[in-house]
């Protein structure tokens, strides 16, 4: 039940009739019991600030609603469904809006218990700056928006050993020009 707002199977399709009709007590559950903890996932996982977070999930609600109410919402682990849907807003709307992470950020977000000295810092993102576009998208994909390599494979209608592949290239490519940044 937790999985869905919780909500039994039977109560959920009372309420979705009711929302259909007018009653906006789903709606209402739905919003109630997930709403903060779909922004605390937005910020944990995707470093959202809190408004960001705060839209992003509003306007999720939203369009679920919408999906409820036009049926097109099945009972059956609801609240993965809404986070998910969340999660892939805000990664939509970053992307739409243009922002990007800087390498520091990336590196900072995939290690943060590590004290990253400024001077490296520098470097790393000097390095980031140096290395291809192609490059960045899949180490950015990777390592901070948590993509598989097997999704990346799929969306680059590649396999996913060239993807991991690719992977390997970019990092030493990176390492490298961090070296050679650092050597001069």
């Amino acid at each position: 039940m937790d999985k869905n707002f919780g909500l039994t199977q039977e109560r959920f399709e009372e309420l979705l009739t009711a929302l259909q009709d007018g009653d906006e007590q789903l709606f209402e559950q739905v919003f109630l019991s997930h709403f903060n903890s779909c922004m605390q996932y937005l910020m944990r996982n995707y470093k959202a600030s809190k408004a960001d977070a705060y839209d992003v999930t509003m306007d999720t609600l939203l369009v679920f609603h919408k999906r409820m109410k036009a049926g097109k919402i099945t009972y059956g682990n609801l609240r993965f469904l809404f986070t998910q849907m969340a999660g892939q807003h805000y990664k939509r709307w970053i992307k739409k809006e243009g922002f990007t992470h800087t390498a520091v950020e990336i590196l900072e977000h995939e290690l943060p218990a590590l004290q990253i000295d400024k001077t490296d810092a520098q470097i790393f993102d000097d390095a980031w700056k140096r290395l291809g576009s192609h490059c960045k998208e899949i180490l950015k994909a990777f390592y901070y928006d948590n993509v598989s390599l097997n999704d990346l494979a799929v969306q680059a209608e590649k396999k996913a050993a060239a993807i991991r592949k690719q992977k390997q290239r970019c990092l030493e490519k990176l390492r490298v020009l961090f070296h050679e940044i650092n050597n001069r």
